[in-house]
């Protein structure tokens, strides 16, 4: 027996920061119905599971615990008039839009006009993290830690080793602390930290860990429950033995693109997710994407900056008024890795955003944009890294039609350089690199 459809005027996947957001802006445009469909019993993503400050200083001019933060967007669409549907799987997305879902109450699809896709990234399983040795209970990632610790208020661990030295390794472990969780350590394979200063400031520094750069994991051991990890200290390769019960693995953020895989959604070889144009369209008419789905991490005022421009795209696309037009590619060169949006459409008005990642890390950048030799934007930056995009803006419309638009990234090199043909978010770990021990005392026993 077929499943019952229901006809709305458009459909969000994923109630984070970027699927609230568009939302929003497509109820205030006047499309309706709007139905926002998420797995999760929350609204929110991330952020809903998240009590440490730091969320929306761009929208709300100060900095909110994360479920505060959640809660604001959610109530904001809800406000307006969209329709937050929880606890629902969405489990394919065709290319005419029809979105197929399972809940409690059954299947059910929905015909829509318009398909956002804001199904955000994940973390890299630990196959793509190069970790041997067997697999005993005691392994997780961060977002599972935050759930097991912000939702369920269950301790994961009585003593753990975070690896991976990005923003949300470097929160998990104040978490873990007061959740009285012991940190042995954090282990980062690069010879720098990943996360910003003032998360370790606040999350590492206060509770005694040592953070250990230039350094892999090279084995998990124990059989039913972990025992510890090895380590190997890349400048030496010395292998060093860390007692533990606990393994959380962070960063190495993928895009979230499986039903956008599947709904024949062109994908980006170089990021993962969706290739889009200034106005979020994908390669489907009718189908948009926003958010981290396109890149990875990026904060979360990003991504809801990035949903209500999407959202505006996707209401003047339902009304007509978004013409479809042959847009112009976005050539990457010098130490470009990535570039979102990766196609621009001529003769549009406003100013584009382009996020551009590095190919490694970088000291005193310089990022032109030309279109046919031509310089029509650029910005400068005192340092750029792989795993955080740095934004450049151009004005419409200075590309012109069947012109060739080249983004140009120059800098010294700082750290070593990741093989710009790999996905950025899921690149083979590093083989070079010294050591440096974070300014803590103690060894964290």
């Amino acid at each position: 027996m077929p499943a019952p459809v229901q006809d709305v005027a458009a459909v969000i996947v994923g109630a984070g920061p970027a699927g609230l957001g568009a939302a929003a802006r497509l109820a205030r445009c006047g499309l309706g119905p709007i139905v926002v469909l998420d797995r999760e019993a929350q609204p929110g993503g991330l952020p809903a599971q998240s009590e440490h400050h730091g969320f929306g200083l761009r929208r709300y001019k100060r900095p909110l615990r994360g479920f505060d933060y959640a809660a604001r967007l959610a109530s904001a669409a809800t406000r307006a008039g969209v329709d937050v549907r929880l606890q629902t799987t969405v489990l394919r997305v065709t290319p005419d839009r029809t979105v197929l879902t399972t809940s409690a109450g059954g299947v059910l699809g929905y015909r829509a006009r318009v398909v956002i896709l804001a199904t955000g990234c994940r973390e890299a399983p630990r196959p793509l993290r190069s970790a041997a040795g067997t697999r005993p209970a005691g392994i997780y990632n961060t977002a599972v830690v935050h759930r097991l610790l912000g939702l369920l208020h269950e301790r994961p661990g009585r003593r753990a080793v975070v690896v991976g030295s990005e923003d949300v390794g470097l929160m998990a472990v104040r978490l873990l602390e007061r959740s009285g969780t012991r940190v042995a350590a954090v282990i980062e394979e690069l010879p720098y930290l990943l996360g910003y200063r003032v998360n370790l400031l606040y999350s590492v520094i206060p509770f005694r860990v040592p953070v250990l750069l230039g350094h892999a994991v090279v084995g998990i051991v124990g059989h039913r429950r972990v025992e510890g990890v090895d380590v190997r200290a890349l400048s030496t390769g010395q292998v060093t033995r860390i007692p533990c019960d606990t393994v959380v693995f962070s960063g190495r953020f993928l895009p979230e693109s499986g039903l956008a895989r599947e709904a024949e959604v062109a994908l980006d070889p170089r990021t993962g997710g969706p290739i889009v144009d200034q106005h979020y369209r994908t390669s489907i008419p009718g189908i948009f994407a926003c958010g981290n789905v396109l890149h990875g991490a990026e904060s979360s005022d990003t991504a809801f900056d990035e949903g209500v421009r999407c959202g505006e795209a996707a209401a003047a696309y339902a009304a007509g008024r978004l013409a479809d037009v042959e847009s112009v590619w976005c050539e990457g060169c010098g130490h470009v890795a990535a570039i979102v949006p990766q196609r621009l459409t001529p003769g549009a008005r406003g100013i584009v955003r382009l996020l551009v990642r590095p190919d490694a890390p970088l000291a005193g950048v310089t990022i032109s944009a030309r279109c046919d030799g031509k310089r029509i934007g650029g910005a400068w930056r005192p340092w750029a890294m792989p795993h955080r995009a740095s934004t450049v803006l151009l004005r419409l419309p200075l590309v012109p039609r069947g012109g060739r638009l080249q983004i140009d990234m120059r800098g010294h090199i700082r750290g070593p350089r990741y093989a710009s043909a790999a996905p950025f978010d899921a690149l083979p770990p590093q083989r070079s690199g010294a050591f440096q021990a974070a300014q803590t005392a103690g060894d964290g026993g």
